[in-house]
């Protein structure tokens, strides 16, 4: 799986997908984030 990760590192396009996808990732979870901190004032 690594030696495939490291070809597809490699080019270009790929490249930009996996850093965007990380980049989406991050987001969603700090969306999540603020949903469950609202969520919990909510119920306090």
């Amino acid at each position: 799986m690594q030696k495939i990760y490291v070809e597809l590192m490699e080019i270009d396009i790929a490249k930009r997908y996996f850093e965007a996808e990380l980049k989406f990732n991050v987001l969603l979870a700090d969306v999540n984030k603020i949903i469950a901190e609202s969520v919990q004032d909510v119920i306090k």
